[in-house]
């Protein structure tokens, strides 16, 4: 890690919270199935694990890692091994950053695994947060593998394996995905039978990967940049939704179409442009570009204790 300093705990791992604030990074809309415990804390079933993370002071602690599952997985997931003061220290320069990355200065960028990602994100269209959030619970519940106490349980997001044997019935009808139930199913299907290895699309090129995501069915050019950003790391995509767009265009001084803000957003922000749309997204989707410098920060202090 270039900026945290870790170390083994009884029952996990803990490092120092540098640009690290939970709320930030599991409440700006990249991730939907980190669940807030009663005492402030979030857990999550992923790669295999259950693992809870909460802030003490001044260091976060990874309660249910060790030292293999840090550096092989979670390091990577939290994207530890980049050092965001230097990231938030250059994106300051755009005076329209300054106080976006002041509201979400404790965001991190996850690397998700690629079919939840995929899944998550043909959910998302035209749906909200909390109705995307209870759709993947129930689908984790329905479909997933449970891990946990049974007054206390946390499902796995299921493979493709088990999602494909899903029903359109109960993905329409319990879990709530309207019309998106075809393509989730279809979709699940198409990896589970391997014609689509989301493994080796990792060696493709950005635009090659873009358009390779595009034959799953309900995947369009706004999901795709979100599954390159959130699963593949590719941090110079920018994806664009309602926010992004009104961010934009408050931004530009006129309305812009998407392939506008793309070319702007890409000569702009560059390879830092994922970052970017991120502290954008977080800062106008809670209001932030309306609200006074004291309600910015009532603001936020609100979404950590949310």
């Amino acid at each position: 890690m270039t900026n945290t300093q870790s170390r083994i705990e009884p029952g996990g791992i803990s490092f120092e919270a540098r640009e690290f604030t939970p709320s930030d990074i599991f409440l700006c809309g990249q991730c939907f199935r980190w669940r807030k415990e009663p005492n402030g804390s979030f857990t999550l079933i992923a790669f295999g694990e259950r693992i809870n993370v909460e802030q003490r002071e001044e260091r976060i602690y990874l309660w249910g890692a060790n030292p293999d599952s840090f550096s092989e997985i979670w390091s990577a997931y939290f994207d530890l091994d980049t050092d965001y003061s230097v990231i938030q220290q250059e994106l300051s320069s755009f005076d329209e950053l300054k106080d976006p990355i002041l509201f979400g200065k404790g965001i991190r960028i996850l690397r998700q695994e690629p079919f939840e990602t995929i899944i998550s994100f043909i959910i998302s269209a035209n749906s909200n947060i909390p109705r995307i959030q209870r759709s993947l619970e129930t689908i984790s519940r329905l479909y997933g593998s449970q891990n946990g106490r049974l007054e206390d349980p946390h499902y796995a997001f299921p493979t493709p394996e088990q999602l494909s044997h899903a029903s359109t019935k109960d993905l329409r009808g319990i879990c709530k995905l309207g019309y998106r139930d075809e393509y989730v199913l279809k979709s699940a299907k198409i990896i589970a039978n391997g014609d689509f290895d989301l493994q080796s699309l990792e060696k493709l090129e950005t635009e090659e990967l873009r358009s390779k995501l595009q034959e799953l069915p309900g995947v369009g050019p706004k999901v795709a940049d979100c599954i390159l950003l959130f699963a593949y790391g590719r941090r110079e995509v920018f994806p664009i939704d309602t926010w992004v767009t009104q961010a934009m265009t408050r931004i530009s001084g006129h309305p812009l179409r998407q392939r506008e803000i793309r070319q702007l957003a890409g000569k702009t922000y560059g390879h830092l442009a994922g970052y970017a749309q991120q502290y954008l997204f977080h800062y106008y989707r809670n209001g932030g570009d309306v609200l006074t410098p004291k309600t910015k920060m009532d603001e936020r202090n609100r979404l950590i204790e949310k």
